[in-house]
This record gives structure tokens, sequence and C-alpha cells, in this order.
């Protein structure tokens, strides 16, 4: 099969932010990265190795993130 799938990728709140929400789930600062990359081999087993894919991710919750946790999260 040919053809091109994009996958768009959010980015983590504040880790501070989490403490506010009835149920938190922002605690590591790459759970939305970790779903994209799940989604994409489901979607090779599923459409073999054909279609082309692209992940896009939105910087600029991981660059407030990475100055909160110290570290560079966007490589």
């Amino acid at each position: 099969m040919s053809g091109e799938y994009i996958i768009l990728v959010g980015g983590p709140s504040m880790y501070q932010w989490e403490k506010y929400k009835t149920y938190p789930h922002d605690h590591w600062w790459a759970n939305f990265i970790r779903a994209a990359r799940l989604r994409t081999e489901q979607l090779r087993t599923e459409l073999g190795p054909g279609p082309q894919d692209h992940l896009a991710r939105l910087s600029a919750g991981y660059e407030d993130r990475a100055k909160q946790e110290h570290q560079d999260l966007i490589i």
C-alpha cells in the first residue's frame, strides 16, 4: 500500500499543573511520544512497510517542560 501518514503529537503539561487534576496522568514527559510510537507500530503491522510515516511534535510544551526538569527533551 502506498501513501503517507502524518502523526501529530501534543506536548506535556508543566508537571506542577498535574496536581490540580482529578486524575493526573502526565508524570512522564514522553507519554505522548510513546503513544505515537505505539500507534506507528500498529499501523506498520496493519498496513505493512509501504506507507511512509512522519512524526510531528509540538515543541513548546517540551521546551517548557525541559526547563522544569533541567534536561534537554528535544533531541
